[in-house]
């Protein structure tokens, strides 16, 4: 008989640095911010901005809309991700869950109960995300795909994919930016860790350069 493998024994990781866990949760919340405010601030604040993208160039704009929409889906499932990968401790990920047990305001802080309440509150529309995640985000399942082709065929056919309105992606985003502001001013109150209209600014210099390169007939 051969030799039975021996198991490795696992490492137990180092302490994170609070302060690092603090730059790092801030960076990837800005990420996502920045991908929801150039969703919402072309396609969704203006109607009528909406509308003259869609006409001009309505594949393009399609196509960033989509990729805005699924970057922001991508983001908030990695969020909610297992705090350890393949239960091993050495495997750890930046997901909220561990930033409000490791470095958020004690419990039975004001700020605490207001952090675990904004995360209650999108649990749902976060189960949907992972709901979509499994389905096409992390692979392409193949009964879903026959399943959507099967509704563009007839419509009449139940969509296959959850319904995620986009005011729950909204309200989402804006929970996860109140639990970084919370976490923010509690370990580093002096990082300038995003500015609100950076975004704005820049989509209103697009469609200004939009506007006077394609004017009206």
């Amino acid at each position: 008989m051969g030799r039975k493998k021996q198991r490795k024994p696992q490492t137990i990781p180092p302490p994170v640095d609070k302060v690092g866990l603090t730059l790092a949760f801030a960076g990837a919340v800005q990420v996502l911010r920045r991908q929801w405010d150039s969703l919402y601030f072309l396609f969704l604040a203006n109607k009528d901005r909406r509308r003259a993208l869609a006409d001009f160039a309505p594949n393009l704009s399609d196509a960033a809309a989509l990729a805005f929409t699924v970057m922001v889906y991508m983001d908030i499932a990695k969020l909610h991700d297992p705090v350890i990968s393949m239960n091993q401790p050495n495997k750890r990920n930046l997901v909220l869950r561990r930033v409000i047990d490791e470095i958020a305001p004690p419990a039975g802080t004001a700020e605490r109960v207001a952090i675990e309440l904004e995360f209650a509150k999108i649990q749902p529309t976060v189960e949907k995300i992972k709901g979509w995640r499994n389905l096409v985000g992390a692979h392409q399942d193949l009964l879903t795909s026959l399943a959507v082709i099967n509704r563009v065929l007839d419509p009449t056919k139940p969509h296959p994919m959850p319904y995620i309105p986009l005011k729950e992606l909204e309200d989402a985003v804006t929970s996860i930016v109140a639990i970084n502001d919370a976490v923010v001013a509690f370990r580093a109150p002096t990082l300038p860790w995003y500015e609100a209209d950076i975004i704005s600014r820049d989509v209103e210099r697009f469609i200004a350069l939009f506007t006077a390169a394609n004017p009206p007939s």
